[in-house]
């Protein structure tokens, strides 16, 4: 059986009655011979079984899985004759997960076949390199060599060896001197970023001689950025040279800050670059600096141009003022950043407790009054600096009778939920997102909140982000798996709004969520810590399974705790940067909780430690839980150790 079989397998009786246009209530169907399941008859369409699948389709054609089994019947019954038909189905499910692979084979027939006009009517670019050299020869009939020259470039400049169906193509290219030496050293770079050294290598012939040896740096600096630092590495007496330099300076940096700042500086002095170059490098070693806790990265960072100032830079200068211990140099600080980030949440709130402590009081409680009426991290703590109830101003979505009933006749929409309830996940939120392409703002949540109620959290948490509808909390936060986590709460002691907090962070609630990492499930726990909390080994599939997810997941977050004497932030952090890690990060002297975590080194646990603060307190809130978190941290410390 085929995987798209496998994948879809799709039983009439697991679909709500609702879904169907057709009063079709069974898993099969009655034909006059006999009984015929959908699943079936998608292994009629893929085989190709014309005289079945003719008979068959309109007893199916009304059935929301239906375009998946004609894409698979089209795909196995390429022909010309069938051009108008297949260039109508492709057209009018533009988008639609099914199309891809269906419009791809479509593209080879008609070139193999040598159907130029049919071939031109569908290619699409960059769809695959055979079709790209495969059009391009066919247009070199029409236009010259010059006028395809970029196309040919585009198709060309890539980290990867080309396919022999292109060699023909290009070596025309190649003897007209179109080539450009940029395209032929762009290409190096992204064989070497790439660690294709053996390509990179190749690539050195398409270079002029006087460039050549620009390969053997990219490769060198790629394979070992340090050697960079050698004496003669660099001549400096060109922008390529300086492109590789920019290239490595945040690896270089950021492996030994003080090592890099000390040979730019050398550098600085003995050579001349361009200011956008020596400005670019300058913050790449200031921000490297503050990350690394050193006294003056405060003052290298404020030296660098407004213009260049960015989210890193903000985040960095304010972290290295509050590791001061000086409220005025904390307002002096945040005074110094453009306007743009005056009215950012967390320069907000650092400058409402910074007046506070040597300021205008009455504008600091302005300040805090007016943050508190955000539903984040920053209006929580402005919230509890002030001793007030949290404002979570739930406001639902409201719909009328008639968009619902659009959305539920929706095609695409019938089809994303008939996939979501035969457990086929990730096909269903491929055809969510196809729906998202088509629909309207308002059509989309109504679609969430249809969504919501057939069970399907997840999709509703991110179109409402997207549109930007955010009062809604019921939706955006989900007490889906109540009773999984209740229980494992009671039996670890954890608060259930802590759980709750950890999955909508780090999954969404998507059940089936695999990151790169290779962290499974719904709390995102890896195979390896799932079987060490275990004692047994715990596979990738075994974390997709809720239950066991959150049995060893909060079994490991328990353990957190426990190790860092109960501290929540130290153990959010840990759940997600590592245990080991978080102790490399701890102050030399004791510090506020909430000045810490300005001061996380990596960007990800930092946004990791204030989401999830934000989201135990929404959940507290809907669980009626009586501890209140951010009132905690304004209170708790981090320690040297722990």
């Amino acid at each position: 059986m085929s995987k798209f079989v496998k994948l879809s397998a799709i039983c009439l009786v697991t679909l709500p009655l609702q879904l169907m246009s057709a009063p079709l209530s069974s898993s099969s169907i009655n034909t006059s011979k006999t009984q015929i399941s959908f699943t079936e008859f998608e292994e009629i369409a893929q085989a190709g079984d014309t005289n079945d699948y003719l008979r068959l389709v309109n007893t199916f054609s009304n059935y929301p899985l239906f375009p998946y089994a004609k894409a698979n019947y089209l795909s196995a019954t390429l022909d010309i004759d069938k051009k108008a038909v297949i260039n109508e189905f492709i057209n009018e499910f533009d988008g639609a997960p099914f199309i891809p692979s269906l419009k791809l084979k479509w593209m080879h027939y008609l070139a193999n076949n040598n159907y130029r006009d049919a071939f031109f009517d569908v290619y699409q670019f960059g769809a695959d390199r055979v079709l790209d050299c495969r059009y391009l020869d066919w247009q070199l009939e029409l236009s010259s060599l010059e006028q395809l020259s970029d196309q040919i470039a585009d198709v060309w400049v890539t980290n990867k060896s080309l396919p022999k169906e292109c060699d023909g193509l290009f070596s025309a290219w190649y003897n007209s001197d179109l080539l450009k030496p940029e395209d032929a050293l762009q290409r190096v770079k992204l064989a070497a970023l790439s660690r294709n050294f053996k390509l990179a290598q190749y690539l050195k012939r398409y270079l002029p001689t006087d460039h050549q040896y620009l390969v053997d740096l990219w490769v060198k600096a790629s394979k070992r950025p340090k050697t960079i630092y050698r004496d003669g590495f660099f001549l400096f007496h060109n922008k390529n040279e300086l492109d590789i330099l920019k290239v490595f300076s945040g690896k270089l940096a950021f492996a030994n800050p003080e090592g890099f700042y000390q040979w730019w500086e050398g550098k600085k002095s003995t050579h001349s670059f361009e200011d956008k170059t020596k400005v670019y490098i300058d913050k790449k070693s200031a921000i490297a600096l503050a990350v690394n806790k050193s006294p003056m990265a405060l003052e290298l960072l404020n030296a660098l141009p407004s213009d260049v100032v960015d989210e890193s830079v903000k985040q960095w200068k304010l972290a290295r003022a509050l590791a001061t211990n000086n409220w005025q140099v904390v307002l002096d600080t945040l005074d110094s950043l453009p306007e743009l980030y005056q009215v950012d949440p967390s320069v907000v709130f650092w400058r409402a407790k910074a007046e506070l402590e040597v300021g205008d009081k009455d504008y600091a409680h302005r300040l805090l009054s007016e943050l508190a009426e955000r539903r984040d991290y920053y209006g929580f703590m402005a919230a509890s600096s002030l001793d007030i109830k949290l404002n979570i101003r739930h406001e639902p979505i409201t719909a009328d009778l008639v968009m619902q009933a659009k959305i539920k006749s929706n095609d695409t929409f019938k089809r994303a939920l008939a996939l979501y309830h035969s457990n086929s996940l990730l096909q269903a939120r491929k055809e969510w997102n196809y729906l998202v392409s088509k629909v309207s703002e308002e059509e989309l949540l109504v679609a969430s909140q249809m969504a919501a109620e057939h069970g399907w959290v997840d999709r509703p948490i991110f179109a409402l982000s997207k549109v930007d509808y955010l009062n809604d909390v019921e939706l955006r936060f989900p007490l889906a798996f109540n009773k999984i986590i209740q229980q494992q709460a009671k039996r670890t002691g954890l608060p259930a709004s802590l759980i709750f907090a950890i999955i909508r962070r780090e999954s969404s609630f998507i059940e089936d969520a695999f990151s790169s990492a290779g962290a499974a499930g719904l709390m995102q726990i890896k195979p390896a810590t799932a079987s060490l909390v275990a004692r047994k080994r715990v596979s990738k599939h075994d974390l997709f399974e809720p239950e066991t997810n959150l049995k060893y997941a909060s079994s490991y977050l328990e353990n957190l705790l426990d190790k860092t004497d109960q501290h929540l932030v130290l153990a959010a952090a840990s759940y997600n940067a590592g245990y080991h890690r978080v102790k490399k990060w701890l102050p030399e002297e004791a510090v506020n909780a909430d000045a810490w975590i300005e001061s996380i080194p990596y960007k990800e646990t930092r946004n990791y430690v204030k989401a999830v603060l934000a989201y135990k307190q929404v959940y507290q809130n809907l669980l009626k839980e009586e501890s209140n978190l951010t009132a905690d941290i304004t209170t708790l410390q981090v320690k040297p150790e722990i």
